[in-house]
């Protein structure tokens, strides 16, 4: 009895393995993706070209344009793209479930005989979890773009200059020459 239910939990359990779950995070209109320095005292947003991204970066390390806080390249999501990730997945082990308990159930209505007592088994699924697509954030600076995180390069350093000569007063700038 539960023989469907219990070979999919085997699947899902990591030191078996576990399962592989296709996930597919909404890019920009130009194809940028955004990420999340995972650092607790930078946490910069950024964004990069996804192509980049998914080419250029090695699994094991990734660097922040900003702070060149290195970290694995699964650590660089955003609390929004952490979110759906997990509702998606949620979704998919639930559709797992439901169907190994459906497949159960039906096996185990097949075996019951005829008597005096009889038992039955039903299985009906509750409200899938919703799944809310991603807001890209219109907030994130578009010039500013890590396309070589991997090596550790700042493509940020003009930007970030720029920024830094127009918060800094004007009396304390040394001159121009």
């Amino acid at each position: 009895m539960f023989d469907t239910i219990l070979r999919e939990l085997k699947k899902l359990d990591e030191t078996q393995g576990g399962i592989s779950i296709p996930i597919q995070v909404p890019l920009d209109a130009e194809g940028y993706f955004d990420r999340r320095c995972p650092s607790a005292a930078c946490q910069a947003g950024f964004k990069v070209l996804f192509e980049d991204w998914r080419n250029k970066v090695s699994g094991e390390r990734a660097f922040c344009p900003i702070c060149r806080e290195q970290a694995k390249a699964t650590e660089w999501n955003t609390p929004e793209q952490c979110d759906y990730i997990q509702q998606v997945g949620v979704r998919h082990i639930q559709g797992i479930m439901g169907e190994a308990l459906s497949q159960d159930a039906t096996e185990f209505n097949r075996t019951q005989r005829p008597g005096f007592i009889q038992v039955s088994m039903s299985y009906k699924p509750g409200a899938p979890t919703l799944v809310v697509p991603i807001r890209l954030p219109k907030s994130c600076d578009k010039n500013l773009f890590a396309t070589s995180a991997d090596a550790g390069i700042h493509h940020s350093e003009p930007h970030f200059s720029a920024q830094l000569a127009d918060a800094i007063p004007l009396k304390t700038r040394s001159p121009k020459l």
